[in-house]
């Protein structure tokens, strides 16, 4: 399935923040970067970052449809709130980068696809490269018994995506209640009779899925 111009769409953003500004970075996208772009029409789903690699931040940006996006991107970055704190907020950044994805199913704009239940909550959001000419194979295992298997042992998939430039990219988010629940859930995923079964098949559409990042939430405040 490709998407359709009136397709919901969703940026991945990735920065990279100077180690001896994070502090200043929270303190700034919390109650002003992502109260701007909420006062013009974007909806922020989710901010964290990567517990492995300290200084990785990652976000996430919702947009109705491209043209709302393309609409909302020029209120954000031509408004006189962002151009007030622009050179402030790129000098707290060494690089960044952002991938445009549409999701898979059912979406709904105020979906926060980063869980925090509780202050132990473990969110992955995992990027697979699948192989070449194997994506309807690969949706087809992942709706019909992955999904199921995660389900069954209380693991939350939040968000299923595709992007909108790599034909061959599936992007999926998931969380565990702790680290106790990762361990035992994961251990009967891919310990039981269910992926046994699958696992070859598996084996033979990803390309590549080593691109895991565990992630620690950004939590919301104001002021």
């Amino acid at each position: 399935m490709e998407p359709s111009s009136d397709t919901s769409v969703l940026e991945l953003r990735i920065y990279q923040i100077k180690d001896s500004m994070i502090p200043e970075w929270v303190k700034a996208f919390n109650t002003e970067v992502r109260v701007i772009n909420e006062q013009s029409g974007a909806v922020v789903q989710g901010a964290a970052f990567n517990m492995d690699k300290k200084d990785e931040f990652i976000w996430l940006r919702f947009f109705p449809d491209r043209q709302s996006r393309e609409i909302i991107r020029s209120n954000i970055y031509g408004g006189a709130d962002w151009l007030n704190i622009e050179d402030r907020i790129r000098s707290m950044l060494v690089t960044r980068s952002e991938q445009l994805l549409y999701p898979l199913g059912s979406w709904a704009s105020d979906d926060n696809l980063f869980q925090a239940d509780n202050i132990n909550q473990i969110n992955e959001i995992r990027i697979y490269d699948i192989a070449e000419g194997r994506m309807n194979d690969w949706l087809k295992v992942f709706q019909e018994s992955i999904l199921k298997l995660h389900i069954e042992n209380g693991v939350f998939v939040s968000g299923l995506f595709r992007s909108t430039d790599d034909t061959n990219q599936f992007i999926w988010i998931r969380s565990f209640d702790n680290e106790e629940h990762r361990e035992v859930a994961t251990q009967r995923i891919y310990q039981g009779p269910e992926w046994a079964r699958i696992r070859e098949k598996v084996s033979s559409c990803l390309e590549d899925y080593s691109n895991v990042r565990n992630l620690k939430l950004l939590q919301w405040f104001d002021g």
